[in-house]
């Protein structure tokens, strides 16, 4: 092994990776695991320094069952369904049996998401707009209002992208939950921020429920409500817009023509009119623009700069579990440009992990 310390362009001194280290670096950015037979020869031979050896290991390794089982990995970060939320309660009342619910529902989000990168080589566009579905279980069958298969199946009805799998739609409260849904947009496909909620914020918000009767208020109306006052509204009036895009979907991720508010578990209380619950205008790329529904929503994050920047920085994140320094400029740019040309995903995680700078800041 070695390294060989060099001076780039801005006089900033820079350390090269051994090329056992970037071996072990490839492997783990591709394939979650230390390298492999093949990929120890290519460093034992200093091939692994150019720049085609690279991308061609990493096509190799990525192509691979821990590479497949890897990238389900990565989009699990990115989305954060780490046990990201028990539907609980919502389940008790629609009457589905909870067990387990969680991780069905997310094994069949990462099976799209599976099905886009490996079987479709669909770039980001195809992953926020392909119609595909996986109903494996009777229970998500149920859920997605589809006939139970072992592969994908095209929705008969609007769901489109991966924005509208339930496992991304669920939250922990037994009526849909437009407030946690917006925010879930803007910070893992807008790459936005919002500041913590004031201390008071739960007394506001059911000063204001208490003038409406929420069993007879869709999702929406109720999230209005609660975050009307002013103070409110310089964060909500951006955080609930995309969250409103999505009322055609139910606690649980179910597309539904109307809201189901339940009494009792099994027992209808109501059911409320959403017409243009799922309309709303809201800023990308610096411009107002309407959107019709969750559908529409996806079809303009992927087609926005503030989407596709935002998703080739979670792409890297998920990868090198950091944010990128100032050596990865040059990366960045690529994976930006690979992203605004719908590149196709698996090859933006080749270039994500093999384009990688081979150099690291020295000490002086």
């Amino acid at each position: 092994e070695f390294t060989l310390l060099v001076v780039d362009h801005d006089g900033a001194e820079r350390a090269m990776l051994s090329p056992h280290t970037l071996a072990s670096r490839l492997s783990y950015a591709v394939a979650g695991s230390p390298p492999d037979d093949i990929l120890i020869a290519a460093a034992e031979s200093g091939d692994i320094a150019r720049d085609d050896e690279r991308e061609a290991q990493a096509r190799r390794l990525l192509d691979s069952p821990a590479g497949r089982a890897h990238v389900r990995n990565l989009f699990q970060r990115w989305l954060g369904l780490h046990g990201r939320y028990s539907p609980e309660r919502a389940a008790d009342l629609a009457e589905v049996e909870v067990d387990g619910l969680y991780d069905e529902l997310r094994e069949e989000a990462l099976d799209f998401v599976e099905h886009v990168v490996f079987e479709e080589r669909g770039g980001f566009r195809e992953l926020m707009q392909s119609n595909l579905e996986f109903p494996k279980t009777e229970r998500l069958a149920e859920i997605l209002g589809e006939a139970r298969s072992e592969g994908a199946v095209a929705s008969s009805g609007h769901r489109a992208g991966l924005l509208t799998h339930p496992a991304v739609l669920i939250s922990d409260n037994p009526r849909s939950s437009p407030i946690v849904r917006g925010v879930f947009v803007w910070e893992r496909f807008l790459c936005d921020s919002f500041p913590p909620p004031p201390m008071d914020a739960d007394d506001v918000a059911q000063e204001n429920l208490d003038a409406i009767d929420s069993n007879e208020s869709t999702s929406r109306e109720i999230a209005e409500t609660m975050t009307s006052p002013d103070r409110c509204q310089a964060c909500h009036l951006k955080i609930n817009a995309p969250g409103f895009a999505f009322s055609a979907f139910g606690p649980l991720g179910e597309e539904w023509l109307e809201e189901v508010v339940y009494a009792a578990p099994g027992v209808e209380h109501a059911r409320l009119a959403l017409e243009g619950d799922d309309q709303v205008t809201m800023v990308l790329d610096d411009e107002t623009q309407t959107v019709d529904g969750a559908a529409s929503l996806g079809e303009r994050i992927a087609g926005s700069q503030d989407g596709r920047d935002c998703a080739a920085l979670q792409l890297f994140r998920a990868t090198h579990l950091r944010d990128p320094l100032g050596v990865d400029a040059c990366h960045m740019s690529s994976l930006l440009d690979a992203m605004e040309s719908n590149t196709p995903i698996f090859d933006i995680l080749v270039m994500n992990a093999a384009r990688e700078s081979i150099y690291v800041a020295g000490d002086r």
